[in-house]
């Protein structure tokens, strides 16, 4: 079960439940913005807001909360410097992470439900934390500017949990399939498309949200913008390669990259530039695909291109 899940179960089940969710960090905090961990009153804990000895304290912090049927919604700032003097975490990895408390009983399972419904059927509403409590708008956060804030006793943390990260794979081979599998395990959406019929390592991909056999002629529609989106060119042949690269070249996402060695992708860049396509462009697309891991297995390539995409990812935070 997911985090709002299994949730959604405790409180079902007649249990009280402290929802602690990290609404601000800075520096190399373990607990990044969206982490979540919660504690119930069977002593249950699911998810992390970073880990440590940290965690094992406010969990007692919610424990305590249960126990007295607290239902004050309070933030907490956690220092992890060494030396430092307020909020010591007791961890020494440095930077600094707000910690949003939320008690939650049974009046409140509705409202999870619709969290947990907005994630199974990626819609576009936005969950808003706050010192007032845990609301929902079918306002976008990018579109309208909700600037995520901490101060003194007030805050604001937004999130989209049904604007998932998405990847896009163009090609159903091995490397597809062990690529696949590998970015459902850290929470992609996985899209699969392919122009062939009847290819087992497509058939058999049982990781992905969608897959479809398409004309590549068309991909350009198959494809939305945005920064929750990456894709991944792998396509049995060189031609249809460069024919996904050039509808998709403008397309505004987080991650394109072409699978193939340097004397292909210099074949196909050069290609495309004598039909228009700007070096400036060109230059965006990461190819040969991945980090240089020296990989030669499907799983070692896959390797390659998953941890790309997670340092692309993660580069913000």
């Amino acid at each position: 079960m997911t985090f709002w899940e299994n949730t959604a179960a405790k409180l079902e089940s007649g249990q009280s439940t402290v929802v602690m969710i990290v609404v601000r960090s800075e520096g190399s905090s373990p607990g990044k913005p969206g982490f979540k961990m919660a504690v119930s009153t069977d002593g249950e804990i699911w998810g992390s807001i970073g880990g440590g000895n940290m965690e094992f304290r406010l969990a007692q912090q919610c424990r305590s909360m249960l126990r007295e049927k607290s239902r004050d919604i309070i933030i907490k700032k956690q220092d992890h410097h060494p030396d430092s003097k307020e909020a010591n975490s007791g961890m020494i990895c440095s930077g600094v992470q707000w910690i949003a408390f939320y008690p939650l009983e049974s009046r409140h399972v509705n409202l999870v439900k619709q969290i947990v419904s907005i994630g199974n059927n990626r819609q576009k509403d936005t969950v808003v934390y706050t010192e007032k409590g845990i609301s929902i708008t079918n306002i976008n956060s990018e579109a309208n500017n909700l600037t995520p804030f901490v101060s003194n006793n007030t805050w604001l943390y937004t999130e989209q949990p049904g604007l998932k990260n998405r990847l896009y794979i163009f090609g159903a081979g091995h490397v597809s399939l062990a690529l696949s599998k590998m970015a459902a395990d850290v929470g992609f959406d996985v899209v699969v498309y392919d122009s062939r019929k009847g290819i087992n390592t497509f058939e058999s991909n049982s990781y992905v949200y969608k897959k479809e056999v398409i004309d590549y002629k068309d991909v350009a529609n198959f494809v939305e913008e945005g920064n929750h989106i990456y894709v991944v060119i792998m396509t049995f042949a060189h031609q249809s390669d460069k024919v996904v690269l050039k509808q998709l070249i403008h397309k505004k996402v987080n991650y394109l990259g072409m699978m193939g060695s340097d004397l292909k992708v210099s074949s196909i860049f050069g290609d495309l530039q004598r039909q228009g396509v700007s070096k400036t462009n060109l230059e965006k697309v990461d190819a040969p695909v991945g980090l240089p891991i020296n990989s030669i297995t499907p799983a070692e390539i896959a390797i390659s291109i998953m941890a790309k995409i997670i340092q692309v990812k993660n580069s913000g935070l």
